[in-house]
């Protein structure tokens, strides 16, 4: 039987299907295989077998520092190889590779081994960037103001290919145990609202289910700008994902200084910081965020966020049924997102979505975002 076939055939069933979300496994870079190990390490749910089914297929001398550095911490605390060696930081690497390791310090320091000064003084940097992007602030009316009524029109970004598209905002709490709040505008630009003429919103959640930070595989939806390109193929993997296609979000590419930034943000907020948390969880290579319903309930009726249910770092939307009342806000979503488009809101429809998201924090207050909070900031 083929390698790569009887790998993927002793895979777990959850290794499968995710695999399946990202295309086929056998298809993947070794970055992406080694993130895959990494998400279900910090998720509490790696089993030895599907471990070694996939570092079988890797090229461990050719992997970057940071990977290496992941593999062999799984190998010290889930696989209880004590005597294995720590890894040399003596080649040369560069900003980004130290930032990565800087974020997952907690986690994989303890099995660096010599550290060339030039890496040390890259690492440390990272560190003292990342310390400096936890200091928040609340955000001034005139600053909501500035980024929902001023966004630019991306006519100059990429040669205009998110001009005309949707604009969606997320409004949050610094604390993300509580739900955030959905608004949107249309392809004119214009603030979508209801038929009473209120503007149209969504409860959302981008909480970390395991209490990550968003500089970390699994942490919560990091601050700043993200892409949106399309829906994923199909509705599958329910259970996690829910009944109706999830969105697929992506990162702005990397450009000198974050120039491309410029073309998304109002003057205002363009030497600001909230929005370099998306640019941080880029550069450490974090992936396959998406907005998606859920299948999985939430029982806890004493948690800040019932009834949304937590994930591993992507947004979700409500789904299920809680007392009484039957949620599919991820099918009302995609609804309103074709809508605002111009676009007839049914199944072949949606492929087509596209635009940018803003995810903001706008104060640091104990309690769900609600429109009334919007309003008081000048969005009405």
């Amino acid at each position: 039987m083929n390698k790569v076939i009887l790998i993927i055939i002793t895979m777990s069933f959850y290794s499968m299907t995710f695999a399946a979300d990202v295309n086929k496994f056998k298809l993947l870079m070794d970055t992406d295989k080694v993130e895959i190990i990494w998400e279900k390490y910090l998720d509490e749910s790696l089993e030895a077998l599907e471990f070694y089914s996939i570092t079988e297929q890797l090229e461990l001398k050719t992997i970057s520092i940071s990977d290496q550095l992941r593999i062999h911490t799984i190998k010290k605390n889930i696989l209880n190889i004590k005597s294995i060696k720590r890894v040399s930081v003596q080649n040369t690497i560069k900003y980004e590779e130290a930032l990565k390791i800087a974020s997952e310090w907690k986690y994989i320091g303890s099995m660096t081994g010599a550290i060339a000064p030039r890496n040390l003084y890259l690492i440390s940097k990272a560190k003292k960037y990342l310390k400096s992007l936890l200091i928040f602030r609340n955000k001034t009316k005139e600053e909501i103001q500035d980024l929902f009524l001023k966004t630019p029109d991306f006519a100059h970004y990429n040669g205009g290919e998110y001009k005309d598209t949707l604009k969606m905002f997320l409004f949050c709490r610094h604390n993300r145990k509580y739900s955030c709040l959905f608004m949107l505008k249309d392809i004119f630009d214009n603030p979508v609202r209801n038929s009473d003429g209120s503007l149209w919103s969504m409860p959302a959640l981008a909480h970390s289910r395991r209490e990550l930070p968003y500089n970390i595989t699994n942490g919560y939806t990091p601050s700043g700008i993200h892409r949106i390109d399309s829906v994923m193929p199909e509705a599958n993997r329910q259970l996690s994902f829910g009944k109706f296609r999830r969105v697929m979000l992506d990162w702005i590419p990397k450009a000198e200084s974050d120039t491309n930034m410029s073309h998304f943000l109002p003057k205002s907020a363009q030497n600001k910081k909230w929005w370099q948390e998306a640019s941080v969880a880029r550069d450490v290579g974090r992936k396959w965020l998406r907005i998606h319903g859920t299948g999985n309930k939430n029982t806890d009726r004493t948690s800040t966020f019932y009834p949304h249910y937590a994930t591993a770092g992507c947004i979700s939307t409500r789904e299920m049924n809680y007392d009484g009342v039957i949620y599919k806000d991820q099918r009302l979503l995609l609804d309103q997102m074709m809508s605002s488009m111009q676009l007839a809101p049914v199944f072949a429809s949606e492929p087509l979505i596209k635009g940018i998201l803003y995810v903001i924090e706008i104060d640091d207050m104990q309690s769900k975002v609600l429109k009334e909070d919007l309003e008081t900031l000048g969005l009405n």
